[in-house]
């Protein structure tokens, strides 16, 4: 919602150019700021009066309800501009996606952008001026997905799974104003390889603070209460930041015409990786299956030769755990009433017997086939 402004709401066929005459019902004056009519409107409906050569009048009146700002509209339109201009540099084949904390915010920025360009070969995300907010585990995770399997569709473009999974190459943005949360996104995104970091040094302000209680006069204190170091036992961050792969200064002078110096440098990364084959390579559909038989060709099994398919292992195992429990709990009356111990010659693999198994109602016969029983066992017992 906050995407769109109040003038493109569907059916009041206003744009750029058009001439506001009036607001609710008082004229425009151009001896005042053209904004006094709005005053104390906020939030409402107002109806404007805009000149029209197509009305018999000259002019059409519209409501349209107000906001109290144009921040999130200018904020909507700085990211789509540079959405755009990673397009048109890349033809298509990099996406852009901005995420500006690390709070609820942030999180809906990063999946609004992402599951609408996750299907692009590569892209890249920009995390400079992130305010931080809270540990963006889950921020990495989305991008960190991998590729489990593909589903041949009958009638559509085969589905690569999970959905939404990108399995390009990626790179990420960076600079001094990104802290806190700011500088955990770009070291978590280095930490776990997902591509190169693009720019300058991060804030390096990673101390956290939690739970610190409300004053009774309804102030606040801000005490530290959680700080960053690593898996050798060394400190980290805190003072310092996260320094980037590929060091670029935002330098004002190239900016002023709408330039931006560390995005084209990201995007120039991501070309070069997609020409060198970076990135996860599609896969072909096989040749449809001979469905004649029960089960699956020997030829389209996914193990390794000489060995077990995965499946197979895991119920074998699980059926050695459940096996053993029962032998472990039924030992004694096995025992009790085990029969004479059979010769070498005539032992077989594999050993059925039945036990009783007392229940709330009623005793019941259970049938339980125990495997792998050691041949060292029946030795001791016929000993």
């Amino acid at each position: 919602v906050d995407a769109r402004g109040p003038l493109q709401e569907p059916g009041l066929d206003l744009g750029e150019g058009d001439i506001v005459l009036a607001v609710n019902g008082v004229d425009m004056d151009l001896s005042r700021d053209p904004y006094a009519p709005f005053v104390g409107t906020a939030g409402s409906t107002v109806v404007l009066t805009v000149a029209d050569d197509e009305s018999e009048t000259g002019t059409r009146d519209v409501v349209v309800k107000t906001i109290s700002g144009e921040g999130n509209l200018r904020y909507r339109d700085w990211i789509e501009n540079r959405r755009a201009m990673v397009e048109e540099m890349s033809d298509g084949k990099v996406g852009y996606i901005y995420v500006p904390n690390t709070g609820r915010d942030g999180q809906s920025d990063l999946v609004r952008q992402y599951h609408g360009q996750s299907h692009l070969p590569a892209l890249v995300i920009d995390e400079r001026w992130n305010g931080g907010g809270q540990i963006p585990d889950r921020f990495i995770e989305l991008l960190n997905r991998p590729v489990t399997n593909y589903w041949a569709t009958r009638d559509s473009k085969d589905w690569r799974w999970p959905r939404g999974v990108h399995a390009g190459p990626k790179a990420m943005l960076i600079n001094g104003l990104a802290g806190s949360g700011g500088d955990m996104f770009p070291w978590l995104f280095r930490h776990n390889d997902l591509g190169p970091l693009i720019g300058t040094r991060t804030w390096g302000g990673l101390v956290g603070i939690s739970g610190n209680p409300s004053l009774i006069d309804g102030g606040y204190t801000a005490v530290p209460t959680f700080g960053f170091y690593e898996k050798d036992g060394t400190w980290g961050i805190e003072g310092h930041g996260v320094d980037p792969d590929i060091e670029v200064i935002d330098d004002p002078g190239l900016m002023l015409d709408g330039g931006d110096p560390q995005l084209e440098t990201a995007v120039r990364v991501m070309l070069e990786a997609l020409a060198n084959g970076e990135g996860l390579q599609p896969t072909e559909r096989p040749a449809g299956p001979d469905r004649s038989g029960m089960g699956i060709a020997e030829e389209d099994k996914s193990s390794a030769p000489d060995e077990p398919p995965l499946r197979q292992k895991t119920a074998a195992r699980r059926l050695d755990r459940r096996a053993a429990f029962h032998f472990r709990r039924n030992r004694a009356r096995f025992e009790a009433t085990a029969q004479p111990p059979i010769a070498p010659a005539m032992r077989p693999s594999r050993i059925s017997m039945s036990v009783t198994r007392p229940s709330s109602t009623s005793r019941r016969i259970a049938s339980i086939r125990l495997t792998r029983i050691s041949i060292a066992s029946a030795d001791a017992a016929g000993s």
